[in-house]
């Protein structure tokens, strides 16, 4: 094992891996290149501590005690900030999916506006903008980063979907010619 098991459960405990970074890479199957950019990255997130001897050297101890290699230290006293920034991203998640559908719902409803005026006025000059109002937006939700960019396209949505509506209803219903064939409804 790389760690002792008792330096992560007891709390006055320090886990260091003391591994050299040519074994933790060819045990990964990495070069050793990828091993120091990893750790320089988890080092900037101040999630690991490196302490190595003078000639960068793994293992062993200072004369004041300290274990030289990779402490886990940090990464245990983030574990509760961690956790609530795991919990805030599953939140925000769902939040984005139930977005996403009514999106997808609001888009269904600016369709039926679109075609119901289509069949009720085929020439209404207002046709033409809904269509490339619809046109211009992107097919799938992923163009939309944040929760914030997809509520705005919402309201995008809704809003011309509201205005499409008004047109239609000003536009009356559908008249047709009676069918002399079909039967009386009894």
């Amino acid at each position: 094992s790389a760690t002792d098991y008792d330096d992560w459960s007891d709390p006055d405990g320090d886990p260091v891996c003391m591994i050299h970074q040519q074994d933790v890479a060819h045990d990964r199957g990495r070069d050793s290149r990828t091993i120091r950019g990893h750790e320089r990255a988890l080092e900037r997130l101040r999630l690991i501590e490196r302490r190595t001897g003078n000639d960068g050297r793994r293992g062993g101890s200072t004369r004041a005690g300290e274990r030289l290699g990779i402490s886990f230290r940090p990464l245990i006293e983030a574990l509760p900030q961690l956790d609530a920034l795991r919990q805030a991203h599953k939140q925000a998640n769902a939040v984005y999916r139930a977005l996403r559908l009514e999106c997808s719902c609001a888009r269904r409803r600016f369709r039926l506006a679109l075609d119901d005026l289509r069949a009720r006025a085929p020439q209404h000059p207002a046709l033409q903008s809904a269509q490339a109002a619809y046109d211009a937006w992107p097919r799938r939700y992923a163009v939309f980063r944040s929760v914030e960019e997809l509520k705005d396209h919402l309201d995008e949505v809704e809003v011309h979907t509201n205005e499409l509506w008004k047109i239609v209803s000003l536009c009356g219903k559908i008249s047709a010619a009676p069918d002399v064939e079909a039967p009386p409804i009894l």
